[in-house]
This record gives structure tokens, C-alpha cells and sequence, in this order.
């Protein structure tokens, strides 16, 4: 969650972090593109790594979300016409390496690298939820990525990003 009450990271809905940093997505700047499984950041700090692991149903709202909001929708399946929602990304629906946003935006991503899509059940039993497919975005943490358009982040001047992960590696190579 980013925005002008700073920072905070949740975990499984719990605040595990906080900062007093107020910046937030807009700061990528305009004609930036925005990725997953990667920072946009890269050029200006070459030590930044690529995430390595498995993610599924991200999720891009235009507000800073509360814990109480964040929990709300935890295990639900959205629509993608839930009010706030700018992004939704479940990987369920990717077509010649394109990743369906299921928001009102249409912010389709692109497959990068050596990003795929695959079958995992075991994420579906750690999400506890219904999934009529269980497909998670599987990256290698070298040069898998997903590519989304430039600009789309330019007016969120604050945010909350909701993902399922499970990282194969935090921190080094």
C-alpha cells in the first residue's frame, strides 16, 4: 500500500512493515513501463533482482486499502468491476504470450523472458479459494517478466498492490 500515509507491506492480511515514505506509483514517471517480477527501477539500481517464484490474481487498486478492505476480499474471486480496481491480473486467461487485464482498464500485459504460465494446484490450496483454473505466472528470477503498458501508474498517487506469491528465493541469486 503506497500513498500519503506512507508505505505498509501485509502479509496474508497482517501489517508486517511501515515506512514514512509517501511516494508512490506515479513516481515511475510517464512513458515508463510498469512490470511484474521486476522493478522499474532497474537501470538506476543495477542490484535489484528479478522476483523468483510464482505469482497469481494481482491485483492494482486506485486507493490505499485499509487491512480491514485488503482482508474483505482476500479469498474472493473478483469480477474485475469491483469500484477502485484499476488492474487484474489472474493469469487464467493468456493468449500468444498476452495477459488479459480484466479491470475496465484492458492493461494487458506481455509475457517476457522466460515468464510462463502453468498449472499449479498447490497454490490453489494455499489461496483458499474456488479457481476454475489453477494457473500461476511461473518466473525464473533471470529474465521472466510481465511487460505492462507505459503510463499505466502515472495517476496513482496512491495505491494498494495485492498479489499471491510463493518465492522460490528472497534476497541473493
Amino acid at each position: 500500500v503506497s500513498g500519503p500515509g506512507g508505505l505498509r507491506l501485509y502479509l496474508n492480511g497482517n501489517l508486517v512493515a511501515s515506512s514514512d515514505y509517501t511516494g508512490s506509483l506515479a513516481a515511475i514517471g510517464s512513458g515508463k513501463m510498469g512490470y511484474l517480477g521486476r522493478s522499474a527501477w532497474r537501470e538506476m539500481y543495477p542490484g535489484d533482482q528479478d522476483f523468483k517464484g510464482q505469482m497469481d490474481e494481482v491485483r492494482l487498486w486506485r486507493v490505499e486499502r485499509s487491512e480491514a478492505g485488503i482482508r474483505q476480499f482476500m479469498y474472493s474471486n473478483l469480477s474485475g468491476q469491483e469500484e477502485g480496481l484499476v488492474g487484474l491480473w489472474n493469469f487464467d486467461n493468456v493468449t500468444n504470450g498476452v495477459v488479459k487485464d480484466l479491470s475496465p482498464g484492458g492493461n494487458d500485459g506481455l509475457l517476457k523472458g522466460n515468464a510462463a504460465v502453468r498449472r499449479d494446484a498447490t497454490l490453489e490450496e494455499t489461496m483458499r479459494i474456488s479457481r476454475k483454473n489453477e494457473t500461476v505466472l511461473r518466473l525464473d528470477g533471470a529474465t521472466g517478466y510481465v511487460e505492462l503498458p507505459p503510463n499505466i501508474f502515472n495517476d496513482l498517487d496512491e495505491a494498494t498492490i495485492e498479489a499471491w506469491v510463493k518465492w522460490d528465493r528472497v534476497g541473493g541469486p
